[in-house]
């Protein structure tokens, strides 16, 4: 039987990324949800075949597993719907985060400068042959958009610190732009975004780079 994927907020630009990754697995159907306003994300979904559908709790009912943007929240009617059957719900960094623990995951984070980093460190990796699946923030023409699904052993995503999403990943290798105070609704303190990035730092396994 295929697996049925569902993604709530599919416009948003790491969710349309995700969804484009998983429609290319093997046996996967994808389909997602959103407001009728445009995204430049529209014509990527309709270039990768992804059918978008206004918001409705009927939506899920046939889904394996709903992913959910960090745009909405547990009272979200489709969310309240999966929920009801029983189906899981994976938020936005918690699926990213199950995706790249089956490659060897490379984390972008940083206050500034990491969707630009990511793009770079993308083409290099692009250029030397090593097809990795890449994860960015923005539409970035040497990627192909704002994701490339690659057959490579690297996954290369850019990794938000807000909320400590970030720790939903195991990277292997880690880049740090830098580390400023930033989303001051969430951090308490400079002190608090320093912990926030040494959690993520502590996740490398031995043979890590940072």
């Amino acid at each position: 039987m295929p697996l049925h994927i569902h993604f709530i907020g599919i416009k948003g630009t790491g969710m349309s990324a995700l969804a484009q990754i998983t429609s290319k697995s093997e046996g996967t159907i994808v389909t997602g949800s959103d407001v009728s306003q445009k995204f430049f994300t529209d014509s990527i979904l309709e270039k990768a075949g992804i059918t978008v559908l206004d918001f409705n709790p009927e939506n899920v009912v046939n889904a394996d597993l709903v992913v959910v943007s960090a745009a909405y929240d547990d009272i979200h009617p489709e969310v309240i719907k999966a929920r009801e059957l029983n189906i899981p719900v994976f938020s936005y960094p918690q699926f990213l985060g199950r995706l790249m623990s089956e490659k060897k995951g490379i984390c972008i984070a940083g206050t500034h400068g990491k969707t630009t980093t990511t793009a770079m460190v993308g083409k290099i990796l692009l250029s030397s042959g090593c097809d990795p699946t890449v994860v960015v923030g923005s539409d970035v023409p040497c990627i192909g958009g704002n994701a490339h699904v690659g057959q490579g052993e690297y996954f290369l995503a850019e990794s938000c610190e807000y909320r400590r999403h970030f720790l939903n990943y195991s990277p292997e290798h880690l880049i740090i732009t830098n580390m400023e105070l930033d989303h001051p609704d969430y951090f308490k303190d400079l002190s608090d975004v320093l912990a926030a990035f040494s959690e993520l730092a502590a996740k490398l396994p031995e043979h890590g780079n940072l």
